[in-house]
Protein backbone atom coordinates (compact mmCIF):
# COMPACT_ATOMS: atom_id res chain seq x y z
CA UNK A 1 0.00 0.00 0.00
CA UNK A 2 1.18 3.46 -0.82
CA UNK A 3 -0.69 5.53 1.76
CA UNK A 4 -1.63 3.23 4.63
CA UNK A 5 0.34 1.07 7.04
CA UNK A 6 -1.07 -1.87 8.98
CA UNK A 7 -1.69 -1.68 12.73
CA UNK A 8 1.47 -3.61 13.57
CA UNK A 9 3.63 -1.22 11.51
CA UNK A 10 2.95 1.95 13.53
CA UNK A 11 6.15 3.94 13.73
CA UNK A 12 5.03 6.77 15.98
CA UNK A 13 3.94 10.29 15.18
CA UNK A 14 0.42 11.51 14.58
CA UNK A 15 -1.66 8.75 13.04
CA UNK A 16 -5.29 8.02 12.30
CA UNK A 17 -6.44 4.44 12.70
CA UNK A 18 -9.12 2.98 10.40
CA UNK A 19 -11.08 0.09 11.93
CA UNK A 20 -13.46 -2.08 9.95
CA UNK A 21 -17.04 -1.77 11.17
CA UNK A 22 -17.85 -0.49 14.63
CA UNK A 23 -14.91 0.09 17.00
CA UNK A 24 -15.09 -1.92 20.23
CA UNK A 25 -14.18 1.14 22.31
CA UNK A 26 -11.04 -0.43 23.73
CA UNK A 27 -8.64 -1.86 21.13
CA UNK A 28 -6.01 0.31 19.45
CA UNK A 29 -3.43 -0.54 16.77
CA UNK A 30 -5.09 -3.81 15.83
CA UNK A 31 -3.28 -5.97 13.27
CA UNK A 32 -6.21 -5.63 10.86
CA UNK A 33 -6.47 -1.83 11.19
CA UNK A 34 -5.06 0.58 8.66
CA UNK A 35 -2.94 3.50 9.83
CA UNK A 36 -2.73 6.81 7.98
CA UNK A 37 -0.19 9.49 8.83
CA UNK A 38 -1.69 12.85 9.76
CA UNK A 39 0.45 14.60 7.11
CA UNK A 40 -1.12 12.44 4.39
CA UNK A 41 -4.64 12.85 5.77
CA UNK A 42 -4.30 16.62 5.71
CA UNK A 43 -2.03 16.92 2.68
CA UNK A 44 -4.53 15.15 0.42
CA UNK A 45 -7.46 16.84 2.21
CA UNK A 46 -9.01 13.56 3.24
CA UNK A 47 -10.03 15.32 6.45
CA UNK A 48 -12.07 17.82 4.43
CA UNK A 49 -13.67 15.04 2.42
CA UNK A 50 -14.60 13.06 5.53
CA UNK A 51 -15.98 16.19 7.19
CA UNK A 52 -18.09 16.98 4.13
CA UNK A 53 -19.97 13.67 4.36
CA UNK A 54 -19.95 13.30 8.16
CA UNK A 55 -20.28 16.66 9.90
CA UNK A 56 -19.64 14.91 13.24
CA UNK A 57 -16.18 13.84 12.00
CA UNK A 58 -13.60 14.45 14.72
CA UNK A 59 -9.93 14.18 13.72
CA UNK A 60 -9.05 13.85 17.41
CA UNK A 61 -11.52 11.14 18.41
CA UNK A 62 -13.51 8.20 17.06
CA UNK A 63 -15.98 8.73 14.22
CA UNK A 64 -18.16 6.03 12.70
CA UNK A 65 -18.93 6.12 8.98
CA UNK A 66 -22.04 4.41 7.68
CA UNK A 67 -22.19 2.50 4.43
CA UNK A 68 -24.13 5.42 2.91
CA UNK A 69 -21.46 7.90 4.03
CA UNK A 70 -18.77 5.62 2.58
CA UNK A 71 -20.57 5.66 -0.77
CA UNK A 72 -20.57 9.48 -0.65
CA UNK A 73 -16.84 9.49 0.18
CA UNK A 74 -16.14 7.28 -2.85
CA UNK A 75 -18.25 9.47 -5.15
CA UNK A 76 -16.61 12.71 -4.01
CA UNK A 77 -13.13 11.21 -4.29
CA UNK A 78 -13.90 10.07 -7.85
CA UNK A 79 -15.05 13.60 -8.71
CA UNK A 80 -11.83 15.03 -7.23
CA UNK A 81 -9.57 12.41 -8.83
CA UNK A 82 -5.81 12.31 -8.39
CA UNK A 83 -4.04 11.05 -5.31
CA UNK A 84 -7.12 11.37 -3.11
CA UNK A 85 -9.01 8.97 -5.37
CA UNK A 86 -6.11 6.49 -5.23
CA UNK A 87 -6.07 6.69 -1.43
CA UNK A 88 -9.80 5.93 -1.32
CA UNK A 89 -9.28 2.99 -3.68
CA UNK A 90 -6.73 1.56 -1.22
CA UNK A 91 -9.23 1.97 1.59
CA UNK A 92 -11.94 0.33 -0.50
CA UNK A 93 -9.74 -2.69 -1.20
CA UNK A 94 -9.16 -3.12 2.54
CA UNK A 95 -12.85 -2.74 3.39
CA UNK A 96 -13.96 -5.36 0.89
CA UNK A 97 -17.66 -6.09 0.37
CA UNK A 98 -19.95 -4.22 2.72
CA UNK A 99 -23.48 -4.86 3.92
CA UNK A 100 -26.31 -2.71 2.54
CA UNK A 101 -26.48 -0.65 5.74
CA UNK A 102 -24.75 -0.15 9.06
CA UNK A 103 -21.28 1.00 10.07
CA UNK A 104 -18.67 0.57 7.32
CA UNK A 105 -15.66 1.71 9.35
CA UNK A 106 -14.54 3.86 12.25
CA UNK A 107 -11.72 6.40 12.20
CA UNK A 108 -9.83 6.83 15.45
CA UNK A 109 -8.25 10.28 15.35
CA UNK A 110 -4.89 11.32 16.73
Amino acid sequence: MKYFDSGFEVKGGCNHEFVQGKWDGETYWSDDSLILDDDILNGLNLSGLLDSVAPAYDPFGPTEFTVEQWKAVREKAAETGGELEFLIQELEGWLGPLPDAGIAFTVLGV
